[in-house]
């Protein structure tokens, strides 16, 4: 076998070990899709703030990265 091989079939036994933690990752993923469709203002408001806060935090991020080169 080639080295791909060895490590997509390591890999598949991973996801076959926790298949549970993906079936309720899954589901929980699949819920809170729901839950946004159903209520899109509010899923909006918090997607855009939380989009907000990633670029200040990057935003500042940069700043310091700049002065302390």
């Amino acid at each position: 076998m080639t080295k791909f091989a060895d490590a997509f079939s390591a890999g598949m036994e991973e996801v076959r070990k926790s298949w549970g933690w993906l079936l309720a990752l899954g589901i929980l993923l699949i819920a809170l899709g729901v839950v946004c469709v159903g209520t899109a203002k509010t899923a909006t408001t918090v997607s855009i703030l939380v989009f907000g806060w990633i670029l200040l935090f990057s935003g500042v991020a940069w700043f310091v990265g700049a002065f302390q080169a």
